[in-house]
């Protein structure tokens, strides 16, 4: 097939078509190699931030740093050169060289060519560079050349952490063929890549982040594998004829462009930012007064201001500001639940315009695929041709087919919607981790609510803000109740430290930016101050004492009055069985116009009443005028939701002042006797806060302490002013000595607290430096992000067999095998994995059947003899123990 003058590394195929394919074929190794690096040629001519990135990594000039980059990536499947690997496709290997007859097919079934790129570039060039000799190597050349070389090696999902290997059994001028092949490829590359700029082998390449450089590959090796497009247009179609190196590589730039053009992996961002830019028509306030004035540079961002004063919007300018430097090329918001991921992509939608001129837009967890705004883009994406412009202009937003395909890009549009989940498993040892460091390193990483989250999920935080920093990407932190000693821990995490006091650190609100290791306060305008002291909010506090923190009958006959009268009023609760028994008692006291709203719904009962509590109590024009909204923590975080009158039982106090923020959110004409904001606290009448205490502890450890110090203080504060209450209660709350009046029982129980955040916090570090691979699904990042007690997927059904039914009266054995993971997604309900030990059925992959009965009143019912599990559309799942 090859004629005996043309080099021999033109014998290995690197791509290749089964016998039996109709089009069989196979693609050249060193073309596919080329493809690869094609496509990072494209990538870094158009994306300034790439070119910078890598510059800044290596120390070297930008020529210099793209010389290495792409020789490396040309190498990233050397290990391919290896009669193993070509005897899995024994045909064509036959065909190119027909010496590999007579190998042992078998022993390629084994042969993971990934890790042997690494062990081959290690012996290959062991007889000229001496790093192999255990007494007189040359270790600290190969300490240059191993993260390079590991990182392009990992490009199937896990990056080598040593060279391990052996040679194959075949005969020695088989053996030899290999390596003559490798290494005239190697120079070849060394001739294309590294020459041009006055580089050799020779030379020690420069730092590099593994990670980084391990997605950046790792990408570049999904596209340079495309055959067709979605469309079916070819792309990077197989070639035979011999040319030289240089010419393929230049023959397929147009196609790299094409290919990188319709993945949407890069578009350009906005050439201005700022305030004024994204808001055009707004007039900025608060923190969004300092945008303009921060550098724009890589660097740790924390804002701490108010609920409801534009956070957001702050964050987005300045990230657009850094966006239209080149200083990152995309955004990813980490929200702490789905609710409020989805509200935010909604938010999103109305100003990515602005950050791009067309741009990709992904929403990441794990019922994303139910959002009808997400999948509608996904829908405009799949049905336009890259060359239709009408089709362009009309999705200026949309989401790319190719980016939406697998959660191992999600980060890599120009804007990502995540939960906070999806950015922590980049820390983690899942395959292909790497491709979400790189998409988070190449971003401007914003986190919501970071006050929001346990010890166990801090710790894998700070692992993310140290990769960050390491890679120089950028975060910006937002919160309106971070305790001082969280924000050490953050700060602390990209290599800066609040140990000596900063000027202005106890102004409130604030901005600090962190670049290097000194963090910068901003503080507001003298004039700023004046108007946000003029614009003070005050909250009237009322103290209602129950023995078991249960609202009384007379407050609910308040709240019904309220009702009548025209008031929005929310009842928020620690318990799912507090929030379905309150919303009971009002609707037995002849209040019809109560919703309720918890976890314990079937998905597609749960969007539905998310949908609706949007609609009936956010800032739209179908508003209720008279309603109830009994809710749990899931109205806690981020949703734009406005009430008249807020009740709430006890949390702690940085938590109690996030739920005061959906209490006169906006500025709207208030029913009588709710023109000032009014909250009822309920507490207990002898401090015994019992499951309260373990809601807000350790799920090994209750924590009293954060209740009772917060009862204590607001038991003293009957009127809130806003906001120069945040900080001072905040960090009284959260103050590492014990009150002089705190009882002996709240310190016993919080010293085991500590004790046990402590270990939580150990337990995700050791987690991050483990080695095990494990696999990227929804089920594994609930499983490895999260420390607390894992939910159980109960899907209640009627019927037995295959008379099993979903309570819609749907069939399931009806149920397309390719649509039942949707289905059982949208009807399970998420449960505690301790409801086990009440006799539930077994679970099977990863589902509890639960066969319930329906109920001649409404409803279905399951019950065994030590539980009865009631399921409704309006209460969700409630339980009774026996």
């Amino acid at each position: 097939m090859h004629q005996n003058h043309e080099p021999c590394y033109e014998r290995y195929w690197g791509k290749a078509k089964s016998k039996g394919d109709r089009e069989f074929g196979y693609h050249v190794l060193p073309y596919h190699c080329l493809d690869v690096a094609a496509v990072g040629c494209a990538w870094w001519q158009q994306s300034k931030m790439i070119r910078e990135r890598f510059t800044e990594m290596t120390g070297l000039s930008e020529r210099e740093s793209f010389s290495w980059v792409m020789f490396f990536v040309a190498l990233h499947d050397l290990g391919k050169f290896d009669v193993r690997f070509q005897l899995k496709c024994e045909h064509v290997a036959v065909g190119l060289w027909s010496e590999f007859a007579n190998a042992d097919e078998k022993q390629s079934r084994q042969y993971y060519h990934g890790n042997y790129s690494a062990y081959w570039l290690f012996n290959d060039l062991d007889e000229r560079f001496n790093w192999g000799d255990p007494d007189f190597g040359d270790f600290e050349k190969w300490d240059a050349w191993q993260p390079w070389i590991f990182a392009v090696a990992g490009h199937h999902g896990i990056v080598p952490e040593y060279v391990d290997g052996e040679a194959p059994q075949a005969a020695p001028h088989v053996i030899e063929h290999d390596r003559s092949a490798r290494l005239g490829y190697i120079i070849e590359m060394e001739t294309l890549f590294l020459t041009p700029s006055g580089l050799s082998l020779d030379d020690c390449p420069p730092p590099i982040d593994q990670e980084f450089l391990a997605g950046f590959c790792s990408v570049c090796d999904w596209l340079g594998s495309m055959e067709t497009n979605g469309d079916d247009k070819p792309r990077f179609y197989y070639v035979h004829q011999t040319m030289s190196l240089s010419d393929y590589v230049a023959s397929r730039a147009d196609i790299a462009r094409q290919v990188l053009k319709e993945s949407g992996l890069f578009h350009a961002p906005t050439s201005q930012g700022g305030m004024a830019v994204l808001f055009e028509r707004y007039t900025p306030r608060g923190v969004q007064t300092l945008m303009d004035d921060l550098p724009v540079q890589s660097g740790l961002t924390i804002i701490e201001a108010p609920t409801g004063s534009g956070k957001t919007e702050a964050a987005l300018a300045y990230a657009s500001r850094l966006l239209a430097e080149g200083v990152a090329e995309s955004i990813i918001f980490a929200l702490p639940t789905q609710a409020t991921a989805n509200a935010m992509f909604d938010r999103l939608l109305k100003v990515t315009e602005k950050l791009y001129s067309n741009s990709n837009v992904l929403l990441v967890h794990g019922k994303a695929r139910f959002n009808d705004h997400f999948m509608a883009l996904k829908s405009i994406s799949s049905q336009q041709s890259p060359q239709d412009s009408r089709h362009e202009r009309e999705a200026a937003v949309q989401c790319s087919e190719w980016l939406s395909q697998s959660r191992k890009r999600v980060f890599l549009g120009q804007v990502g919607v995540c939960t906070i989940d999806q950015v922590l498993i980049s820390v983690l040892p899942v395959k292909h981790k790497f491709v979400r460091s790189f998409g988070l390193g190449k971003s401007i990483l914003i986190v919501d609510e970071v006050h929001a989250y346990d010890s166990y999920m801090y710790g894998l935080l700070e692992g993310v803000l140290k990769k960050q920093k390491q890679m120089y990407g950028s975060a910006i932190l937002l919160s309106a109740t971070l305790p001082h000693h969280q924000k050490e821990s953050l700060v602390a995490a990209w290599g800066g430290s609040l140990k000596s006091k900063q000027e202005g650190e106890d102004a409130y609100p604030l901005l600090t930016h962190l670049s290097q290791t000194l963090p910068i306060n901003f503080e507001l305008s003298d004039h700023e101050q004046m108007r946000l002291q003029n614009e003070a909010r005050q909250v009237h506090i009322d103290i209602v004492e129950h023995p078991d923190m249960q609202f009384d009958d007379a407050l609910l006959n308040q709240v019904i009055q309220a009702v009548n009268d025209g008031a929005n009023v929310v009842l928020i609760c620690n318990l799912v069985a507090d929030a379905q028994h309150t919303a009971q008692r009002l609707r037995e006291r002849g209040c019809m116009c109560v919703e309720l709203f918890h976890s314990r719904f079937r998905f597609r009962d749960r969007q539905n009443k998310e949908n609706a509590v949007m609609q009936h109590y956010g800032d739209g024009n179908q508003r209720k005028q008279g309603g109830v909204l009994v809710a749990t923590q899931v109205v806690e975080q981020s949703l734009d939701l406005d009430f008249d009158w807020m009740l709430t039982q006890l949390c702690p106090m940085d938590l109690f002042f996030q739920r005061l923020g959906r209490l006169h959110r906006h500025r709207r004409t208030r029913p009588q006797g709710f023109e000032s904001p009014r909250c009822s606290i309920i507490v207990p009448t002898d401090q015994h806060y019992a499951l309260h205490k373990l809601i807000y502890g350790n799920k090994d450890a209750p924590n009293a302490r954060v209740l009772w110090r917060t009862e204590q203080l607001l038991r003293k504060q009957p009127l809130l002013r806003f906001p120069e209450v945040y900080r001072p209660l905040i960090e009284a709350v959260y103050q590492e000595d014990a009150w002089s009046d705190e009882p002996e029982k709240v310190q016993q129980e919080y010293k085991r607290f500590e004790d046990c955040e402590a270990a939580t916090r150990c337990t995700s570090m050791q987690l991050m430096n483990s080695h095990p691979n494990f696999e990227d699904s929804d089920s594994r990042v609930a499983l490895l992000t999260r420390d607390g007690e894992m939910s159980l997927n109960l899907v209640p059904v009627t019927g037995r067999g295959k008379q099993k039914c979903f309570l819609d009266g749907t069939r399931v054995s009806d149920v397309d095998a390719w649509a039942l993971l949707e289905a059982l997604s949208k009807n399970s309900v998420p449960v505690p994995a301790s409801w086990q030990r009440k006799g539930l059925p077994e679970e099977n992959d990863g589902v509890i059947w639960l066969c319930m009965t329906q109920q001649v009143g409404g409803g279905w019912q399951y019950s065994n003899d030590k539980i009865v599990l009631t399921y409704t559309v309006e209460g969700g799942l409630d339980r009774e123990d026996q």
